[in-house]
């Protein structure tokens, strides 16, 4: 299952960068893996990225057991899974903008419902007990499994009602 998280981050600054990845791991947890391509906006950013403190990154993703893998330019094979979904949300991007200019909030408002529309894609059907009856399953039925980070790391005093 692939869940589609859009995000737009103000600056291309490390510090930028890192608060996005914060937001997006406070909201879904930590992933395994990150898996990012070198596409054209990465390329084009390349001399604030290429600034980047990558140590600062790194730090982040390895206190919370994150992989980082790069997927080398022109193999978007590699990454074909991702590069259809983000398709997906260029397309509803290009219906939903007809070359408008939006505010950072707005901006930020089409993303979040683009992504929203990909995410209530069907990806399963669960037959149930009345054969005329059925749950379709989409990725965003499935997002609040990976929220769950366990229990909390302070000590908890319960108290009896006697």
């Amino acid at each position: 299952m692939s869940l589609v998280h859009v995000k737009i981050a103000e600056l291309y600054s490390t510090d930028a960068f890192l608060m996005t990845l914060r937001r997006f791991m406070a909201i879904h947890g930590a992933p395994r893996q990150f898996q990012s391509d070198q596409g054209t906006q990465l390329v084009a950013a390349a001399g604030q990225v290429a600034s980047w403190d990558w140590s600062k990154i790194r730090s982040l993703t390895d206190s919370k057991g994150v992989e980082w893998q790069t997927v080398p330019s022109g193999a978007q094979h590699f990454n074909g899974k991702a590069e259809r979904l983000i398709g997906m949300v260029k397309y509803c991007l290009k219906l939903s903008m007809k070359n408008l200019r939006f505010s950072l909030g707005e901006m930020m408002t089409l993303v979040s419902e683009a992504a929203q529309i990909v995410n209530s894609r069907l990806i399963a059907a669960r037959a149930c007990q009345d054969a005329t009856v059925g749950v379709l399953i989409t990725p965003l039925d499935l997002q609040l499994v990976s929220r769950y980070t366990g229990p909390p790391k302070k000590k908890v005093l319960l108290l009896s009602a006697e």
